[in-house]
């Protein structure tokens, strides 16, 4: 793990709001949802849009949670396109090809690398080019563990 400046913010990928959905219930831990509503209202954490899309697949309460803070969170791609084609391109397995749920990683490091911030994700793929694996490559701080995030933070639940 590269140093992490938690006050640099956060770029995030849609397995944070996954795995902390299924740790952290948002109608039973109302608290820590309103503190990551926080972070999206203060500019703390913010996404590529291809993050969105991804979680918009989903049917549930994530989703109907996310949808209400789509404007705030969530920025367009325009200015990631050039970096995002030569990570796709530097790191091809990034991306599985029969896989559409994946396709927002190269722009969530993207997006961290343009706006100095480090990468937010809960991939656990060993043995797999994956985001963890690309910002270490590419020395990009990178938070990978729920609990890491809640100690960068210093947070307490």
């Amino acid at each position: 793990m590269l140093n992490i400046n938690s006050k640099a913010g956060y770029s995030v990928d849609s397995s944070f709001f996954i795995q902390l959905k299924n740790n952290v219930p948002i109608n039973h831990y109302p608290s820590v949802w309103n503190k990551i509503k926080d972070y999206i209202d203060s500019g703390r954490f913010i996404s590529p849009q291809p993050v969105y899309d991804e979680l918009m697949k989903r049917s549930d309460d994530l989703n109907k949670w996310l949808s209400k803070n789509k404007d705030t969170m969530f920025t367009p791609i325009d200015d990631l396109l050039e970096l995002t084609k030569q990570i796709s391109k530097d790191y091809s397995d990034l991306i599985e090809s029969t896989s559409d749920t994946e396709v927002a990683d190269p722009y969530v490091i993207a997006l961290a690398i343009k706006a100095r911030r480090n990468v937010l994700t809960i991939e656990s793929k060993l043995g797999k080019v994956n985001i963890p694996y690309v910002c270490d490559q590419m020395n990009v701080p990178c938070v990978k563990k729920l609990g890491e995030f809640y100690v960068v933070e210093n947070w307490n639940i």
